[in-house]
């Protein structure tokens, strides 16, 4: 059994979901998703058997993997490697960039996650322009969080706003507006929940009125009054 490997590979692999290759007589270094081929070696065995898949798989059983020739086909592969994607990698961060310009910063970092290891020099630059894209994505996604919880604020939904900005960290360009939009919402809430707590305490309903109080934040700008309340209340416990 004998097949030619650049032969199929031109006819493009087909793969599954884990990338792996349906051709199992073949032995090739390469980007099956590409179609790019970096190493082939093409070993002549026979099989025997009674439909070509058993065939295959007893002449597989005859390839001798201590051959010295696949260590040199492992070599030419690496080899074969870096020598593409060190004479690829400008172009493949050009391209990466133009996906990121595009709001494309998924695809962009899959991009230029793409380049092995073993190309250090390479690796090493899209390593660093996936840190500068990934900073580019959250502060985009950032940006839209704060548009989306400025119109939820505007519907009054307080609770659903404050979801999407609770996630925003100091280190994120756009932390200054969110923690605006943040306390503009505990505010609100504080607001609510005073006028909650003045109804309840109208009718002298202290669990009512404890409750409304308890939920308003020492930082927002309605606690002092409603420190003021509570003392109000414990006075009234006490008597």
């Amino acid at each position: 059994m004998a097949r030619n490997t650049q032969e199929i590979w031109h006819q493009r692999i087909k793969t599954n979901k884990n990338f792996q290759t349906n051709v199992a007589s073949i032995y090739a270094i390469g980007d099956v998703i590409e179609g790019t081929l970096f190493a082939s070696q093409v070993v002549n065995v026979k099989g025997i058997g009674n439909s070509e898949t058993k065939a295959y798989l007893n002449a597989i059983k005859n390839i001798k993997d201590k051959d010295p020739i696949y260590a040199s086909f492992l070599d030419k592969g690496k080899q074969k490697i870096v020598e593409y994607y060190n004479a690829q990698c400008d172009f493949i961060i050009k391209e990466a960039i133009t996906l990121a310009d595009a709001k494309n910063y998924d695809e962009a970092m899959y991009k230029l996650s793409s380049v092995p290891q073993i190309c250090k020099d390479c690796f090493s630059k899209c390593m660093d322009k996936v840190t500068e894209i990934y900073k580019a994505k959250i502060e985009y996604e950032c940006q839209n969080n704060i548009a989306k919880a400025t119109s939820l604020m505007a519907k009054e939904d307080y609770n659903s706003a404050a979801d999407l900005l609770s996630p925003i960290i100091p280190e994120m360009a756009c932390y200054a507006q969110a923690k605006t939009l943040i306390q503009n919402i505990n505010d609100h809430k504080c607001a609510v929940a005073i006028g909650n707590a003045k109804g309840s305490w109208a009718a002298h309903d202290v669990t009512a009125t404890s409750a409304a109080l308890s939920s308003i934040p020492a930082d927002s700008k309605c606690y002092p009054e409603a420190l003021s309340l509570v003392n109000e209340v414990k006075k009234y416990v006490k008597e």
